[in-house]
Formats: C-alpha cells, sequence, structure tokens
C-alpha cells in the first residue's frame, strides 16, 4: 500500500521470492492486481504469478488479464501468457479453471494475445489428452469468433503435418461453432476438401489469395494426386511469379522424377523470386540435379531442354549439387563447374585491400548503389525495411567499416551471425535442403532457404539435420564488378538514411 510505485514494485518482488505466499499475502496480491495503477507494478505482479504455485499464481494472472489498458502493451500479455504456460503440463485442470469464467474470454487482452497461444500450446505435442483440452476449450468458448481464434491456433500448430486422428470430442466441439478453414480439412485428410484444393490451385481463373492459401497447405501436407494439378499450375503461370514461386515451393515435397522436366520446361521464363525456389528445388534430389546438370550440359535425355549457362547457377546451388551421393552426379557436375579451388587468407586480404582503394579513391552513387542493392543483395537482407529476412537485417550494424563491410562479402563464412547458421537437411525421401533454421518443435522444424522460401518438415522425415559450417551467403558475389559499381554499392551501404525518390537529375550547363 506504500503511494511509491518503486517499493510496491519490490515489495511484490520480495514477496514472491520464496516462490509461496501466505493465503491472506495472496489474496491481497489479487485485490491489488485488480487496483493497481503503475503499470510497472503490473508487470511485477505477472512475473511473480509466474514463480507462485497455480493456486495462488493463476487467480493473480486472471486478475490481470482482466485490465483491459495493457492489451496494447507490448510485454504485460507475453508475461501473463508466460505465467500460465509454466503451469499447462502440471497443473492442466487449474489452467482450465481459468477459461470457465466468461469475463475471462472476453477481455481484449485474453481475446487478442492468450486464447490463440492456448489452443496452439496444447495441440501442438498431439497427443490424445491435449487434444481433449483443445476440446475443452472450444466446448467453453463464449462465441463464434473466440472459436475461430482457438481454431488458429490449432492451425499454426498442426504447420508441416497432417492432423488425422483428431479425436470425436474435439471435432463435435469444432463443430458448435462450425469452425476450421478448408486448409484445415486438408490437413485432417477430407478428400472433398483436397479435390477441390487441386481443382482450384490448377484453375487460373480462381481467386489468388485463395490459390496462395491452398499451396501454403500442399507444401506442407503431402496429398494424393497432387503432382498433376501442381505441373498444370506451374507450366500455366506466366505473370504471377509470386503465385508460381508458391506452386514450386509445394512441388518440391513430391518425389516425382518428371517434376524436374516440368521446372526446366518453364525455366527460362521464371522470375526474380520464382528462379531462386526453381533453383532449390533442383538442386534438393540427386535425379531432379541431374537432369538440370544434363541441360546445362546439353544432354538432355530424350527431351528438349532450354539453354542454361553454367555460370548463372549461384556457388551455393553447385556446393549442394556437388554434395549428392552419386558418383555419375559428381563427374557430371565436376565437368560442368570444374573445382577451381577456394581462395586463401592472402588472396582474400588482396582482394579486400584492392577494392577498399576503389572505395577510397572515388565518389559513390547511392542511387545506382540501391540498384545494385536490390538486384544481388535484397533477395536476402533488408536495408532500411526493403528487402528479404534471409540474412540478418543490415539497418542496425555498423556500416560505416569498409574493411568489414568487404570481408563479409568476399569471405561470407568468416564470421557468421549467430540466428543465421547455415544448417543441413536429409529427408528419408532423398531431398538434401539448406538454410537456416527458423523455428524448432519436438514435433517439426522450419528451414529457410535462400529463395526466402520456409520450408516446414516434421521430424519423422528428417534422417540428419547439422550446422553446415559454410554461410548461406554465396562467395564471389562481387567478382567481376567494375571499380565503379563497388563505390555506387558502399555508397548506399554506408548511407545513414534511406533515399528518397529518384536520382537527381543532371543540371544543364548554363550558357
Amino acid at each position: 500500500g506504500h503511494p511509491e510505485p518503486a517499493v510496491r514494485e519490490w515489495a511484490v518482488r520480495l514477496a514472491g521470492d520464496p516462490r509461496s505466499v501466505s493465503e491472506p499475502m495472496a489474496r491481497a496480491l489479487v485485490r491489488m492486481a485488480g487496483q493497481e495503477p503503475d503499470l510497472a507494478v503490473r508487470s511485477q505482479l505477472a512475473c511473480t504469478a509466474r514463480r507462485l504455485p497455480a493456486a495462488q499464481g493463476l487467480p493473480l494472472v486472471q486478475a490481470l488479464a482482466l485490465r483491459s489498458e495493457d492489451d496494447s502493451d507490448p510485454r504485460q500479455p507475453l508475461l501473463l501468457w508466460w505465467a500460465i504456460e509454466a503451469q499447462v503440463e502440471r497443473n492442466a485442470e487449474a489452467v482450465l479453471g481459468l477459461w470457465n469464467d466468461e469475463a475471462f474470454w472476453r477481455s481484449p487482452l485474453v481475446e487478442h494475445h492468450l486464447v490463440e497461444r492456448m489452443a496452439r500450446r496444447w495441440a501442438q505435442p498431439g497427443t490424445q489428452t491435449d487434444l481433449l483440452h483443445c476440446a475443452r476449450l472450444f466446448e467453453l468458448s463464449p462465441s463464434p469468433m473466440h472459436s475461430r481464434r482457438l481454431a488458429a491456433g490449432l492451425e499454426q500448430a498442426a504447420k508441416g503435418r497432417a492432423l488425422s486422428g483428431l479425436p470425436e470430442a474435439l471435432r463435435r466441439a469444432m463443430a458448435r461453432h462450425g469452425v476450421g478453414s478448408a486448409s484445415f480439412a486438408i490437413r485432417q485428410g477430407d478428400l472433398a476438401a483436397i479435390t477441390e484444393a487441386l481443382k482450384t490451385v490448377a484453375d487460373e481463373t480462381a481467386s489468388r489469395g485463395e490459390r496462395l492459401e491452398y499451396l501454403g497447405v500442399l507444401a506442407e501436407v503431402r496429398v494424393p494426386g497432387a503432382v498433376p494439378a501442381l505441373s498444370k499450375a506451374c507450366r500455366g503461370i506466366v505473370k504471377d511469379d509470386a503465385l508460381r514461386q508458391a506452386t514450386l515451393t509445394a512441388l518440391a515435397g513430391y518425389e516425382d522424377p518428371a517434376i524436374a522436366q516440368v521446372v526446366l520446361s518453364v525455366y527460362p521464363g521464371l522470375g526474380p523470386l520464382s528462379l531462386p525456389t526453381a533453383q532449390a528445388l533442383l538442386a534438393s534430389r540427386p535425379a531432379w540435379s541431374k537432369a538440370y546438370v544434363q541441360a546445362i550440359a546439353r544432354k538432355p535425355s530424350g527431351w528438349a531442354a532450354p539453354a542454361i549457362k553454367p555460370d548463372s547457377v549461384p556457388a551455393g546451388i553447385v556446393r549442394r549439387i556437388k554434395q549428392h551421393r552419386d558418383a555419375d552426379l559428381q563427374a557430371l557436375a565436376e565437368s560442368v563447374w570444374p573445382q577451381t579451388g577456394k581462395a586463401t587468407s592472402a588472396e582474400i586480404d588482396g582482394q579486400i585491400r584492392e577494392r577498399a582503394a576503389w572505395v577510397r579513391e572515388g565518389v559513390g552513387d547511392p542511387y545506382a548503389g540501391r540498384t545494385l542493392f536490390q538486384n544481388n543483395c535484397a533477395g536476402c537482407h533488408r536495408l532500411f525495411a526493403q528487402g528479404a529476412e534471409v540474412g540478418p537485417d543490415l539497418t542496425v550494424h555498423d556500416r560505416t567499416d569498409i574493411e568489414s563491410l568487404l570481408l563479409a562479402i568476399l569471405n561470407p563464412s568468416a564470421e557468421i551471425r549467430e540466428g543465421y547458421e547455415n544448417h543441413t537437411i536429409e529427408t528419408r525421401d532423398g531431398r538434401s535442403l539448406s538454410g537456416f533454421l527458423v523455428e524448432q518443435t519436438p514435433q517439426s522444424v522450419v528451414l529457410r532457404g535462400l529463395d526466402n522460401q520456409n520450408v516446414v518438415l516434421t521430424r519423422t522425415e528428417i534422417t540428419e539435420l547439422k550446422p553446415a559450417g559454410l554461410s548461406l551467403m554465396p562467395e564471389g558475389l562481387i567478382d567481376g564488378w567494375k571499380p565503379q559499381q563497388v563505390r555506387d554499392l558502399f555508397a548506399y551501404l554506408r548511407s545513414t538514411q534511406p533515399l528518397v525518390g529518384e536520382p537527381p537529375k543532371p543540371q544543364k550547363p548554363q550558357p
């Protein structure tokens, strides 16, 4: 009851240090949670709730969750979820008790932050017991809106896997408010939903959003009969590069030798989004890689292959092709891309000195550098909120040191930032994948490659997962660049704020 918030905050903190409080103190903390005007003190109450036994901590969570003013705070909802999640395994019934109160459900903080997380947490392990807890949540849900949020959490938990064998109690509880998307039905193996999805993805007149949604599910859940529909879609999509990229991502999961010919038949028309995805697909299986290399070597077996220049294939893709355990493929790949050897440290140091001198001896055009960045770097890196998220966001990093930037470009494996380590995965059906780990759960792994596409794999599919010891970033990115191009790129990389508009037009000389 002290008038100074900092004193109240420390009193709450110290009260929870023994990880249990007296019953009078527990009741006092709950009353305080409903009345406390200071956010920092309410945050400490949430942290103390996490440390107390379920019988004392969960009533405190309930009182704090009813504080609608904390709905928009970036931390308080997560602190409350932290306190709930700590009790899920040992005290499931006590956690379910929170959801018996309709006022708890209807609190904005609970609606926006806790409902979906609760369903996802219990659906993630996939055990019958946990799924029955999900069923109980659906039974307690006070409205269709809340049930839709629960269903969204359930679908998030199902990422990367099918959902066959749901308990009948869960099916009945979900039917109560008629929730569950068509994508969710596909995960459950619903034949009608699968048929409709395959029809839609191959239909060029269908809604783009609907096609993308179905393609996203088909990339995670393999269904019978998908390859013909996906192949038709891949050949038919001409103008929408993102849609073609999604189709290629879905095709990559199916073990069918004919897929390589489908991809190579559209290869010349692929755009900046779909081309890296096609290259990653073709490099992922030995049979597909062999067809790819044969096309490049102009040795197709029984069909007309497009002309592909060897030097147009990124070094990382070449490396993955050569890593397949197939002697004939390795020999063919070696004939197309002879081993030239990796530059020594002394050679890289020399290249850094040479290019640093280029940057310092002239003036670069940041607008031309922006174009170079967009064409060569933005597929993986972000700068000033532009670009992809395969590699680190460069905006927040020191970009003033020319030599450090050159080392990162010329020898990207010299220092790999934490969280962006390249991993390789081998699967039971012969796929070889590489990328950085976006997410791991006991059931699944999400890998993101150079094409900026997530590949979701169940643990049962994976035979080997290990760090590659190499950066995802390809070597030789600026090999062959002229000095002015290097100056332009560095002028943009070293800029302190986003460029506005187009480059200024040169002034005409006055007579």
